[in-house]
């Protein structure tokens, strides 16, 4: 009876030892766990998806990477516009209507005058439209030898002297379109076969403007015997 006793109050005292033994190990892996934050493990979402200290990297989309930087708008005149097959029709109708004006004109005054003017307003020109699509005129001033009739101005010898004339309210009443804004016509003398100029008993006068981007400009003349030339074809060029 008493080895009985005696080896269950060894084998309590044993699992008693064992207890304590065992206790601190778990109690240590408990607070472990517990001050040791969690690694989190990032899904595929999250693991592209940027910290709060480092700003994001915004892709652009197709449209705004394609999309071009803002620019000053262009002036038509200078950056050049490609007119379309139809403007181009008008623009070398008007230039050979305007041509076609000058030569009457001219026959006229010489049939009065025995001679022949540079000066367009003398000679009772005037634009038929309050938008110029041709410069047209000549290249240097006449200066007659028997002199000047009263009102007779030589240096008025191009369709520039038209966009100068105002209305009763004080508007411009004809300016160039962007085909022939910018055109100096003494730029053009290598294209006429006579000065482009004019003389007591003959004359040559030149049209010109801009078909396209280009600096090449499409330029008629005409001359006293009614010749009428197609000297630079800028769609050619």
């Amino acid at each position: 009876m008493n080895n009985l006793l005696i080896r269950i109050l060894m084998v309590i005292v044993i699992a008693i030892a064992i207890w304590f033994f065992l206790k601190p190990s778990a109690e240590r892996t408990r607070r472990h766990t517990l001050e040791e934050p969690p690694v989190a493990t990032q899904s595929a979402e999250t693991s592209n998806s940027p910290t709060m200290t480092e700003p994001p990297v915004v892709s652009p989309t197709p449209s705004s990477a394609t999309a071009p930087s803002a620019t000053p708008a262009q002036n038509s005149v200078s950056a050049g516009v490609m007119l379309t097959p139809k403007e181009i029709e008008e623009h070398r109708s008007a230039a050979k209507s305007q041509l076609s004006a000058i030569y009457t004109a001219q026959a006229a005054y010489r049939a009065e005058y025995d001679r022949y003017s540079s000066d367009l307003g003398h000679l009772g020109l005037s634009p038929a439209d309050s938008t110029m699509k041709v410069k047209v005129g000549f290249i240097g001033a006449f200066e007659p030898r028997g002199g000047l009739n009263p009102n007779e101005n030589p240096q008025r010898m191009t369709s520039d002297i038209f966009t100068d004339l105002r209305g009763e309210e004080n508007e411009l009443l004809f300016q160039y379109d962007s085909a022939s804004n910018q055109i100096d016509l003494r730029s053009l003398h290598r294209a006429c076969n006579n000065g482009c100029t004019v003389t007591e008993d003959r004359f040559e006068s030149v049209a010109a403007f801009n078909l396209d981007a280009d600096s090449t400009l499409d330029v008629w003349t005409i001359d006293n015997e009614k010749n009428i030339r197609h000297v630079i074809d800028d769609l050619a060029q």
